[in-house]
């Protein structure tokens, strides 16, 4: 390809319409009205490749946690991702105690399902220590590369 129209001292250039990931080697050379120059050496210029949208926000609150009684004597939770365009990779749950206090529920792991299913002896057990008819606060939080989110609650 041949351009034209870039002159002066410290003249620039752009050529458009290149592929991504590519490499393409450009020389210059100048000319004047009395002597045309040489040619440059050539250089190497490699154009830029796509790579993974990475963000650089937490992610937002995660919505509609929900405790379903199972039929085989667990706890199903499930929830929904936050609305932003974060890159979740996992989510942290935690059900209060009968103190009011917060606890992680260690069994619904750190992987980006949106749903979880616990048995139910893990909440009679200590630091939940719930009995039948306890009332229980369900929270959750989506955790990204940049960090761990706001709790849903």
């Amino acid at each position: 390809m041949k351009a034209s129209g870039a002159s002066g001292l410290g003249a620039n250039f752009s050529q458009n319409g290149l592929t991504k990931c590519q490499i393409y080697y450009f020389r210059a050379k100048a000319t004047s009205f009395v002597y045309p120059g040489a040619w440059s050496e050539a250089i190497e210029v490699k154009t830029k490749c796509p790579g993974p949208v990475i963000s650089t926000e937490l992610p937002g609150k995660i919505a509609m946690v929900r405790a379903v009684a199972t039929q085989n004597c667990g706890i199903k939770f499930t929830w929904a991702t936050p609305g932003d365009k974060s890159l979740v990779t996992g989510y942290k749950l935690q059900v209060s105690d009968r103190a009011d206090s917060f606890h992680d529920v260690e069994l619904c792991g750190s992987n980006s399902a949106t749903t979880c299913t616990v048995p139910m002896d893990v909440f009679a057990n200590k630091p939940f220590s719930l009995k039948t008819g306890d009332y229980i606060v369900v929270r959750g939080s989506a955790i990204s590369a940049v960090g761990q989110g706001p709790y849903s609650v």
